[in-house]
């Protein structure tokens, strides 16, 4: 185990085996990965009036061995009501987005054509009170920063999160292009 220092502590464990991903993965080449995790995340999480919000949900806190999917790095779950489900895949996206486009936002229409789909997979089975969903980005912004205490940060929630810094234009433009 080694112990890494960026404006967070992270502690690399190397004895899961499976295929593991960079803290700065893209959307490009996961297109299959990111779906399956997408279903995984709606058979676990779309059931219950009270569920888990893993709070940091990004491509590299998985693991995948032979289409058995591990999550790690649990250190922001909280419950939540199931009326914000969609949070942590909607920040997961952002996250691929933002590595994706290099921090300028600006992305391929392949990968926004991507992101369209993992929207409609994700919102397939939603209920209909969800405070995500219609404003995916912007609404998921809007629910880290309401309930930050939630998330246990130890650091500035602008510097662990890159949804919570972002621009309201740029989450409006990217709601826009999957709601619609």
């Amino acid at each position: 185990m080694r112990l890494k220092r960026k404006y967070f502590y992270e502690l690399d464990i190397p004895q899961f085996k499976g295929k593991k991903f960079p803290s700065e993965s893209i959307i490009s080449g996961n297109e299959e990965t990111i779906e399956m995790i997408i279903d995984f995340y709606k058979g676990r999480w779309s059931s219950n009036d009270i569920f888990a919000i893993h709070g940091d949900l990004a491509l590299c806190n998985f693991i995948i061995d032979k289409n058995n999917i591990k999550l790690v790095d649990w250190e922001h779950f909280h419950y939540s009501d199931k009326e914000y489900y969609g949070y942590d895949i909607i920040n997961m996206l952002f996250i691929l987005i933002y590595h994706e486009s290099k921090r300028t936002f600006s992305l391929k229409k392949r990968n926004k054509d991507f992101i369209k789909k993992c929207y409609i997979q994700l919102i397939e089975g939603a209920g209909n009170n969800n405070k995500i969903l219609e404003k995916p980005f912007q609404n998921a912004k809007d629910y880290l920063l309401k309930f930050k205490d939630r998330f246990l940060i130890n650091t500035n929630i602008y510097d662990k999160f890159v949804l919570s810094g972002s621009p309201p234009s740029v989450l409006e433009y990217f709601d826009s292009i999957v709601t619609k």
